[in-house]
């Protein structure tokens, strides 16, 4: 029997559905490093035999860092959106899509979503309840320094954008954002929004003082602005946070600790627990 929490997972995401939960994230497989791996799980205590959902090919244009993989379904398919990266090419969000949640996942076009030439990672989609499909996503800190969020608005086909990318904000916009490396350098990751009251709010990571870090904002457009709370939601080295239903109510994932040593896990609280700071 193999158990959730034995294993070594950042960024993970949960997409629920009527058989239990599958799980995926960047995880660790020293046999296939540039792969992506789903989990099953009935109650998200033990798992199911993990079974490899995309891997690298000679003809896919990326060979390094996977990171980050989302699975959403719609429109009765299932669509992956995942960070990926070449030597001499810039990191970008590619979607994929297959018709089944263990793949397997097939590029829905030839290259990544998010413009081309930016050092782009962590793309999220949220489909919202008019119809419009939107893309978040960070422009990263070792590109332009203090870390960048977007959104682009997506065709109904998800394969291109109807909209060119929208600074949402800057991560040293932020009050409690601290700077990394040297100073000016803020981070910004693994963006989530979902839909509370007609209010569109986010999760999303920096680091604090304290290390890494959940951030909320929320705002009355998926364009913004984004008013951000004051201080972390979550202040104990860990992030890249998503929302999920599980036992009837919004749950969150993330991983911790924040360290890549092989030691991060899953961890999932209560939305509602998070909000309110415990």
């Amino acid at each position: 029997m193999t158990y959730l929490n034995d294993i070594p997972i950042r960024d993970p995401f949960v997409l629920p559905d009527d058989s239990g939960y599958y799980v995926y994230g960047t995880t660790y497989n020293p046999s296939k490093p540039n792969s992506f791996t789903c989990y099953h799980s009935q109650d998200l205590v033990t798992v199911d035999e993990a079974k490899t959902v995309f891997e690298e090919s000679d003809s896919f244009w990326a060979k390094k860092d996977y990171w980050a993989p989302e699975v959403y379904r719609h429109d009765g398919r299932y669509y992956m959106a995942a960070t990926f990266k070449a030597d001499g090419k810039s990191r970008g969000t590619q979607i994929l899509v297959a018709s089944s949640p263990y793949g397997p996942f097939e590029p829905l076009i030839e290259k990544p979503i998010t413009p081309e030439g930016w050092e782009c990672l962590d793309g999220s989609l949220f489909f919202d309840e008019d119809g419009r499909n939107y893309l978040y996503f960070c422009r990263e800190w070792l590109e332009v320094h203090d870390g960048e969020m977007y959104v682009m608005e997506l065709t109904k086909d998800l394969k291109k954008p109807l909209s060119g990318p929208v600074r949402l904000f800057k991560a040293g916009e932020v009050g409690w954002s601290f700077s990394i490396k040297d100073e000016g350098n803020f981070v910004t990751d693994g963006p989530f929004v979902y839909k509370d009251n007609g209010r569109y709010r986010m999760l999303w990571s920096s680091f604090s003082k304290q290390g890494y870090a959940i951030a909320f904002a929320e705002a009355s457009s998926p364009f913004g602005p984004f008013v951000h709370a004051k201080k972390p939601i979550y202040n104990d080295n860990g992030g890249h946070p998503m929302v999920f239903n599980h036992k009837g109510e919004r749950y969150v994932a993330f991983h911790t600790p924040n360290d890549p040593s092989g030691k991060e896990r899953m961890k999932a609280v209560p939305l509602k627990t998070i909000l309110n700071g415990n």
